[in-house]
């Protein structure tokens, strides 16, 4: 498997992140949480695309890659989650 068609799932979630960082900066900071429910419905099924790819790949193969997507999922998730708490800004 080349490095450009592994990667290319990450490539894809974060261009999408950077957009919608993008504009928000552009338009004004009351679109962020539209931004962000955007960005989630954007990216929601090209998350499920790519496990349901790779289960079915852990299946025929008999390797474990599925259940390291999944460890490096929970781990961007709560990477995310530990950023938005420490940048968070009150009014």
């Amino acid at each position: 498997m080349s490095i450009m068609k592994k990667y290319i799932e990450a490539i894809i979630i974060t261009s999408i992140w950077a957009l919608s960082q993008i504009m928000d900066y552009i338009y004004e900071r009351k679109y962020t949480l539209y931004f962000f429910f955007a960005f989630l419905i954007l990216v929601t099924p090209v998350i499920i695309f790519s496990m349901i790819k790779r289960r079915r790949e852990d299946k025929l193969n008999g390797t474990k890659e599925f259940q390291s997507s999944l460890y490096r999922l929970l781990f961007i998730g709560v990477a995310m989650l530990v950023i938005y708490f420490v940048t968070i800004q009150y009014m």
